[in-house]
């Protein structure tokens, strides 16, 4: 069994940690020191070596919002993604010691269903944008393109990279939930692989706003909002693909996108395997019968 330590938040080494997610084969964004911050505030992690291997490990439990916001952080590792790597991760006790969600990587499912079976699964949707973008507009239902095409004779505004005020100015946000994307965006921005959009009328409320953020080979959607016609949100997705389409490059879609918009594109759907624990307490009262 592999042997790992547990290091709290205090006593992380960023700049190693860093380097482990972005060198990870499977690195996600979500993973990141300054994300996983910015988003949860604090975290320690479960490590192997000299953060050859690493799991993120939350202290509290986290906001229906922060869990949209960290759909998936999992394992990173610069070695193998063995089953006994995994395995050493997912039977170390803090797994049922400690309070935390965590939703793993689709690469790791097979694995992690095999140690924990009849954990619950969640979906997440990618787009491919290697195809030109004609290619990938024959891929679109009737009603998405009905859409573009209803609404592109309208007098609509579009922003791009807005400021992250501007952009969260009329949201329906929580003062709290903004405050974490700014925290988000603002890192974002420093780093340079910030993109975000906003898409309006001229004479009336209706809008559609997104951040995505850039990682490499992956554009993931980290947040989307939208009131009124929703075919605004069509034609933002539809700028995002034409000003991204021909590279080697695919969209990851947020918990926060409008389902009833992404099963319209030709969209592909994976499974990530995700835990919540409970602390003594909530458990106890779990069991108690009114």
């Amino acid at each position: 069994m592999i042997h790992l330590q547990r290091i709290s938040f205090e006593n992380i080494d960023k700049n190693k940690w860093n380097g482990l997610v972005h060198y990870a084969p499977d690195s996600s964004v979500y993973a990141y020191h300054w994300y996983l911050k910015a988003v949860a505030g604090s975290f320690d992690v479960l490590i192997e070596g000299d953060y050859e291997s690493g799991l993120p490990v939350f202290r509290q439990s986290l906001s229906t919002f922060q869990k949209k916001l960290i759909p998936e952080t999992g394992i990173h590792t610069i070695n193998l993604m063995s089953p006994s790597r995994i395995k050493s991760f997912i039977e170390n006790p803090d797994f049922d010691n400690i309070r935390f969600w965590q939703a793993f990587k689709n690469t790791q499912t097979t694995s992690i269903q095999s140690l924990k079976p009849g954990l619950p699964s969640k979906k997440y949707t990618i787009l491919s944008l290697t195809d030109a973008y004609e290619s990938l507009r024959e891929g679109y239902s009737s009603r998405f393109s009905a859409m573009l095409e209803d609404i592109t004779s309208e007098n609509i505004q579009i922003t791009l990279n807005p400021r992250p005020e501007e952009l969260l100015k009329t949201s329906a946000l929580k003062d709290s939930e903004k405050n974490i994307l700014y925290r988000l965006m603002y890192n974002a921005m420093h780093r340079g692989i910030l993109f975000s959009s906003m898409l309006g009328k001229a004479h009336n409320s209706d809008i559609a706003k997104a951040v995505f953020f850039y990682n490499p080979g992956t554009i993931t959607e980290i947040w989307s909002e939208s009131a009124g016609n929703p075919a605004l949100m069509a034609v933002l997705y539809d700028y995002v693909f034409r000003t991204h389409c021909g590279r080697k490059m695919t969209m990851r879609f947020s918990p926060f996108s409008p389902s009833n918009i992404i099963q319209e594109l030709p969209v592909i759907s994976k499974d990530i395997l995700y835990v919540e624990q409970r602390s003594w307490w909530e458990k106890l009262l779990s069991k108690v019968q009114y």
